[in-house]
């Protein structure tokens, strides 16, 4: 797990292995976790919970000020058997458990990917006000893959208001589209993608959230830069000089609006432009399908903490 998170720019505060409960259970923990000032948002792996009107009153005094993401794989009964032989728990069904963590306020993973997935977007991003996405791209394809991952995770995609289509309109050519994906084919300007779209799109008072589509491959710019006469050396510097000028001015101006915004590629994370993304706290996601349910689980902590909080 530790490598697994280094990778993305992520660490523990703490963590907790209770075994069997035999003394500490995770209900003890996770008032620990809710009080501890270095921890953003709770993670669960649970076999089973043993005082359940604890787990759930204690869940809901957390929730409104902290998220909890929770992994539950005793549900079937392959896993019932599984979690009992191994800590002598006895699970419960699936249905009793989305029960439990939907009264606690807590967001249900369905594999340990999403259960990091989840807890990064929650603990990165501001909560959104809404669930209206709208995508950045500069190739069709990714951009309507995206759109359905996020039809498919419960999301909306709203048309843009014509304020925002008269800012676009200066760098989307005509072979590109101001609709919503906005595609924009090709700029003349790769500086376009970085700050002027992206600032009009988080401007956008139709769209809660901003899905952007990475693709900056080191080695296009470098080519780009040899045949403007460059030696390959200078290329080479000059390239990793602008990727991360244009990094700085990206991270700059989501730090002046409060919307959350993720990325996805179809490349690898490891590569340098998109590791300046992870450090700087920009989730990346490998495919649109795991950011699109990362944004719903974004959505529904918005909405679980308001049911939460609303006087009954």
């Amino acid at each position: 797990m530790f490598d697994y998170l280094h990778r993305l720019g992520l660490g523990f505060s703490t963590a907790f292995s209770v075994g069997n409960e035999a003394n500490i259970d995770i209900v003890e923990c996770m008032e620990y976790l809710g009080a501890c000032p270095n921890t953003k948002v709770i993670g669960l792996y649970i076999e089973g919970i043993r005082r359940g009107r604890a787990f759930v009153e204690t869940a809901r005094s957390i929730v409104p000020h902290k998220p909890i993401v929770a992994l539950y794989v005793g549900g079937s009964e392959t896993g019932k058997r599984a979690g009992f032989s191994h800590t002598g728990a006895l699970a419960g069904p699936d249905i009793l458990y989305d029960g439990v963590f939907r009264q606690s306020g807590v967001i249900r993973a369905q594999s340990l990917t999403e259960l990091f997935d989840f807890c990064w977007t929650l603990g990165s991003l501001p909560k959104p006000k809404g669930r209206r996405v709208v995508i950045q791209t500069h190739s069709g394809g990714p951009g309507a893959v995206a759109a359905d991952a996020c039809g498919r995770a419960g999301l909306e995609l709203p048309a843009l208001s014509a304020q925002t289509i008269v800012k676009l309109a200066p760098f989307v050519p005509r072979t590109g589209s101001i609709n919503n994906p906005v595609d924009l084919t090709f700029t003349k300007n790769p500086g376009d993608f970085f700050w002027d779209i992206p600032k009009a799109l988080l401007e956008e008072d139709n769209a809660d959230i901003l899905l952007v589509y990475f693709f900056m491959p080191p080695v296009m710019i470098k080519r780009a830069l040899e045949h403007m006469g460059l030696t390959e050396d200078q290329a080479v510097q000059k390239s990793r000089e602008l990727i991360d000028a244009k990094c700085k001015e990206f991270i700059k101006l989501l730090e002046t609006h409060d919307k959350p915004v993720v990325g996805y590629t179809f490349r690898s994370l490891q590569e340098e432009e998109i590791k300046m993304f992870l450090e700087r706290g920009v989730p990346v996601f490998p495919g649109p399908e795991r950011a699109a349910r990362a944004l719903r689980a974004l959505v529904q902590y918005a909405s679980l903490r308001d049911e939460i909080l609303e006087p009954s």
